[in-house]
């Protein structure tokens, strides 16, 4: 094997022109020295890529980062015509800046307008010895794999901890009978396995309580339907929430059987039953809900002239049919997965009798399912969407071009599935039928999916997606309005430099700090702010508003981290910015908290403390322009600093008692502007 050597371009001494685009290799130790002209951008070959940058002309063309790092040592500047095909991670050193061109030619900077590119890395491969893996699962934090097979003589349930490079075997269940499938609660490490055909003790749905701590896992719960020893349960879907589940079987009269379900005692307790069509038995695995969780879609056996695709409409443990189809005459839906977007429902069929792959639309007013894609493929057991419902992975049960585990990129504008490349697979193994594949609920940088096939061997995939950008401890310097669709990241001590200009997130675009970081707006407009696209993802990050504006476009919820609003800095728009988070904001010395007309500023905490809107000294000010205050009965006391109230302002609280109520200290200064009208609702007190 030939060794591959880093690369070095340009030099500290002599000016070199770079006219056609240099690719970096999978090495750590590449250079952009100080004196390099780079006319047609660069290239990082994958997410083992790190250059570090010294350079000082502006970069020109096409940057594809390709999941890679850029360390800089001196600012990284863009200039037009500037193409940025595929991003990773830049880090600043804490000292160094990425600008960004006055006049961005057009105003989307990334965009996943077309198929993305991104690498499929096989993170560990064993074979168990087991004829046929049926079902996987990944628990609700990802580090725990649930693995069901036919076996009946060791046992067919098996639960894996996964470290994010192996498993490791934590439990097992010998239940006496074959699993078909097994799904992990959404919000409690309980799961549900059902299976068949059970007889006496070997129900066909048992139900486990999983001890992390302990590692031990304790039937809670069970059932058994129709003839013991004769009849199957073959699949099971909770409700989002966790508090319901649903069974499909192959029994006679009812082949759907719902539960509500106590995480308190891990009871399951049946709640309705449903025949479908002319007891039609599900398919195994063939059972999802819709994100709501007020549908879901159910696949079953073929039967001349009968659906095989069903849509269930699902409230409080009951169950509506809402509609049927059709796909082909005594044609079997053998797989079912409801993307998470909440419209999009992708199918596995016989291959045979109807095209392999197919993707609907569910329009939930017309209850109606209309086809957008088909695979002509042959026959398929497994589909499932990732997070975002931007990937497809689809299990196939005989040879295709490659390996019989596909994942596709799925383009709702174009309505069109890409297919992401051949998996790097051992040896010809994946060659065998495909029958599970699940993706772990994991939505950051890296998430993971599972594939169990025929002949016991079970595969963890990890996907980097190139098209997030993350920066760290950098200051980006924008010179005109961005607009940006695709993720952002920021992690360490970041700046957003605006320059005065606008920026806006749209469709999949969004802001988010990582955990034990800080990010600075400062003069930027973040423009159409709203739920999810400005978000710290925990409680260890922070967000700092210097000179600048949020605009809120819809209700916008503040949940984790803290602000800091610090100089001139202003929330405007005509909807709510409503405060959750149970740390402290600030509004600092000299500073001013700018509340826009029409603006609802709603103090709602999910802790019991008033005290969470924080004014450093009797520099800081509240000031109100036309908005509204509002306080749930946690209450809120503003204390220290200045309140400047001005046109039709309005102060509001849920109280019920004085204590819940808003209070204004006697400490705290409270200007009343000539021509302010000031309207109390509920409990407002002056201490």
């Amino acid at each position: 094997m030939p060794t591959v050597f880093s690369l070095t371009v340009g030099s500290n001494s002599a000016v070199s022109l770079q006219s056609s685009q240099p690719i970096f290799p999978t090495k750590t130790d590449n250079l952009m020295l100080g004196f390099a002209r780079f006319e047609n951008g660069f290239a990082l070959t994958d997410y083992k890529t790190t250059c570090t940058y010294q350079d000082f002309f502006p970069m020109v063309g096409a940057v594809s980062l390709a999941s890679g790092t850029l360390v800089l040592e001196e600012d990284f500047v863009l200039d037009n015509p500037l193409d940025v095909l595929s991003c990773g991670i830049i880090d600043g050193n804490s000292s160094f800046a990425c600008e960004f061109p006055r006049a961005l030619l057009g105003t989307t900077l990334l965009t996943s307008g077309v198929s993305p590119t991104g690498t499929f890395d096989r993170i560990t491969f064993r074979n168990y010895n087991l004829i046929d893996i049926t079902s996987t699962d990944w628990n609700v934090s990802d580090d725990y794999l649930a693995v069901g097979t036919i076996l009946t003589t060791t046992p067919p349930l098996g639960l894996y901890y996964f470290d994010g490079a192996t498993l490791t075997l934590t439990q097992s269940w010998s239940a006496g009978i074959m699993v078909n499938c097994t799904r992990w609660n959404p919000k409690k490490n309980f799961l549900a396995t059902v299976g068949g055909p059970g007889a006496g003790t070997n129900d066909d749905m048992q139900m486990f309580k999983f001890n992390v701590a302990t590692g031990s896992l304790t039937r809670t719960s069970s059932a058994n339907y129709g003839t013991a020893g004769v009849d199957s349960a073959m699949a099971v879907a909770w409700h989002p929430s966790g508090t319901y589940l649903v069974v499909g079987t192959t029994v006679s009269t009812n082949q759907l059987f719902a539960y509500s379900f106590s995480s308190q005692t891990g009871l399951a307790t049946q709640s309705d039953a449903k025949t479908i069509g002319t007891a039609q038995p599900v398919s195994r695995g063939a059972l999802s809900f819709a994100p709501g969780g007020n549908l879901f879609a159910v696949g079953v056996a073929g039967a001349v002239a009968n659906p095989q695709l069903y849509v269930y409409g699902f409230k409080g443990g009951k169950m509506t049919q809402r509609t049927s189809l059709n796909i082909g005459t005594a044609a079997s839906v053998f797989a079912v997965d409801w993307s998470p977007t909440g419209t999009y429902i992708a199918i596995g069929t016989d291959g045979v009798l109807a095209n392999g792959v197919q993707i609907y639309a569910y329009d939930p007013v017309a209850n109606t399912l209309t086809q957008k894609i088909t695979l002509p493929q042959t026959l398929v057991n497994a589909v499932a969407w990732n997070k975002t419902g931007q990937f497809l992975v689809v299990g196939y049960t005989s040879a295709l071009t490659g390996p019989n585990l596909k994942v596709y990129y799925f383009d709702k504008n174009q309505n069109t599935l890409t297919d992401m490349g051949p998996l790097h697979v051992p040896g010809g193994l994946l060659a065998l039928a495909q029958n599970t594949v699940r993706w772990s609920h994991n939505n950051h940088y890296k998430n993971y999916f599972a594939a169990g096939d025929l002949g016991g061997n079970l595969a963890i995939y990890g996907y980097r997606l190139l098209d997030r950008l993350i920066f760290v401890d950098t200051k980006v310097i924008f010179n005109s309005d961005v607009t940006f669709n695709l993720p952002v990241q920021f992690q360490g001590d970041c700046t957003i430099s605006g320059r005065g200009n606008k920026f806006d997130a749209i469709d999949d675009g969004k802001i988010v700090v990582r955990p034990d970081s800080t990010l600075t707006f400062e003069d930027v407009e973040f423009h159409n702010l709203r739920n999810s696209n400005l978000i710290c993802m925990t409680d260890a990050a922070s967000i700092v508003l210097k000179n600048s504006i949020l605009t809120v476009a819809n209700d916008y919820t503040f949940s984790r981290g803290s602000i800091l609003f610090t100089q001139d800095s202003a929330i405007c728009g005509t909807t709510k910015f409503i405060y959750t988070t149970r740390l402290a904001s600030t509004i600092d010395s000299n500073s001013v908290l700018y509340l826009g007309y029409g603006m609802t500023f709603s103090y709602a905490t999910r802790g019991t403390n008033k005290n969470l809107i924080v004014m450093t000294d009797p520099t800081s000010t509240l000031y109100m322009d036309g908005s509204t205050l509002y306080s749930t009965r946690t209450g809120l006391q503003l204390s220290t600093g200045s309140l400047i109230l001005d046109n039709a302002v309005t102060l509001s609280s849920g109280a019920r008692f004085p204590a819940e109520g808003i209070s204004l200290k006697s400490d705290l200064i409270v200007d009343l502007l000539a021509g302010a009208n000031v309207q109390l609702f509920g409990n407002i007190r002056v201490d």
